[in-house]
């Protein structure tokens, strides 16, 4: 007898913005010039079409780039290279096994080949307008997008050092209106390879945030991840651990300002963000404030579980489908828990993907995209140092210890880090520690960027034109107010 597994969803993953799937993910970057911009095409595969989107940006010296698969709800894939030689472009996007080589016809399209393990698929690719996706909604200032726009606060481009890991982070500081020294708060991405902004879709959910608290008298530090826009290092060598490392730095960088009061600083991460924090508190206990959207409190692989399970029903799967993909990443999380590594690691995952391939029909491996270049694909991911990090990190103890007030917000109808399994832990931890200063809160009707959605399937993020709820952002800041 067939099982019916859904491929896409084996190792879905957290998502910051990000939920990695069998080929892709996202992060995008305003078109300024040559190449660059929001590029997409669709794939033509046996089961339909798959949209690929491809965001470039320029830097002093080079492209940098992430894709994304809006339709299997992947987003954040970091690109390997962008190479451009006349009209030819190449794309190696490493993480995936995947590459474009393209030519550029116009101004506006590229014709060219998308190839990934074995297989070739013609791709054509059409820029889209800088404001396809722009978010229309009064609440939501851009404070950065146009030299013109008057904004009552200071902006300013910022480095500072990582000395544990020798890397330089670059972001964006914004300070209000007055004298300082100034409350501040450092924005702290989910996972995926995110700047500063934490871009996603043509929405900027950090600018956004940025500009509202800046304008409540808050000052405001983001910052691109290691190894993005104008940060060094490599993104694909990061743990959360590592990441952290990124984090705590900012702490170090703003309690060293002059106009920054060093005793009212606090941070606030959105998704594996919100993991984050609280390990930089547990380390050092410099922060005086946390603020946690749809921050995880159940261990990785029990996110991972239900996140797929969750997806895969609102995608339209059937519940053998569902069953069975959760049965197949219990196996794998399984291998993942011994002492195996290296190559006898790898070959016990090849193993049991390959036997749940083989239990397949044809059209079953097919329909699912359950193919050996997916699976070589899915076994770099299950593999890698942040994957494995990620499973076994069980983020309470951390949630317990801290000694600083903090707010933890879930949107109802988020599908990956879902509201009710998180609440149910964050209330034992809450009972349990007396003397914690804990606000949890359920947003009604927000999804996992805390937009206001019908589903919440991260399909939806891109027709939402709301980049963050009104609601979301008064709940932040009022309760920031309070704290101060």
């Amino acid at each position: 007898m067939s099982r019916n597994y859904t491929f896409l969803f084996v190792t879905a993953v957290l998502v910051g913005t990000t939920v990695f799937s069998g080929i892709a993910m996202h992060r995008a970057a305003a078109q300024t010039s040559g190449i660059t911009g929001s590029w997409e095409g669709k794939l033509v595969i046996p089961q339909g079409t798959l949209r690929v989107v491809f965001h470039i940006a320029q830097s002093d010296s080079a492209y940098t780039a992430t894709m994304d698969s809006p339709d299997q709800g992947a987003f954040g894939i970091p690109v390997s290279s962008v190479t451009v030689n006349g009209e030819s472009v190449t794309i190696q996007v490493a993480v995936v096994g995947g590459s474009y080589g393209g030519t550029i016809i116009n101004d506006s399209t590229m014709a060219g080949t998308w190839s990934q393990g074995p297989g070739n698929l013609p791709l054509r690719l059409v820029l889209q307008p800088d404001d396809a996706n722009e978010p229309d909604n009064d609440s939501e200032g851009d404070p950065e997008a146009s030299s013109s726009v008057d904004v009552p606060y200071d902006s300013r481009d910022v480095e500072f050092e990582n000395p544990i890991d020798g890397i330089t982070l670059a972001g964006t500081l914004t300070l209000p209106e007055g004298n300082g020294p100034y409350p501040a708060v450092i924005l702290v991405s989910g996972s995926g390879a995110q700047d500063r902004d934490e871009t996603i879709f043509g929405h900027k959910p950090f600018r956004v945030m940025a500009d509202h608290l800046t304008r409540e008298g808050i000052a405001v530090l983001r910052y691109d991840d290691r190894g993005v826009g104008e940060s060094t290092g490599i993104f694909a060598e990061g743990t959360i651990e590592l990441f952290a490392n990124d984090a705590e730095s900012a702490v170090a960088f703003l309690k060293g300002r002059t106009d920054i009061d060093p005793d009212r600083i606090g941070m606030l991460g959105h998704s594996e963000g919100g993991i984050i924090a609280p390990i930089v508190q547990q380390r050092s206990g410099g922060l005086s404030f946390m603020v946690l959207l749809a921050g995880p409190a159940i261990p990785g692989k029990n996110i991972l579980l239900e996140q797929a399970q969750l997806i895969l029903a609102a995608n339209g799967a059937t519940s053998e489908q569902v069953e069975s993909n959760t049965d197949l990443q219990k196996q794998l999380f399984a291998i993942l828990d011994t002492q195996a590594e290296g190559d006898e690691l790898e070959g016990l995952l090849r193993q049991l993907l390959r036997q749940a391939a083989s239990e397949m029909t044809e059209e079953e491996r097919t329909s699912s995209g359950f193919t050996d270049a997916n699976i070589e694909l899915q076994l770099m991911t299950l593999t890698s140092p942040w994957f494995r990090h990620f499973v076994s990190y069980d983020p309470a103890p951390a949630l317990a210890s801290l000694e600083c007030p903090v707010l933890a917000l879930f949107g109802e109808k988020d599908l990956q880090v879902p509201s009710e399994s998180n609440m149910s832990v964050i209330s034992e931890i809450i009972a349990a520690n007396e003397s914690l200063t804990l606000d949890a809160r359920v947003l009604p009707g927000l999804n996992h960027l805390f937009q206001t959605a019908e589903s919440g399937s991260p399909s939806e993020y891109q027709q939402i034109s709301e980049s963050i709820s009104p609601i979301a952002l008064n709940e932040i800041s009022s309760w920031i107010q309070s704290q101060l």
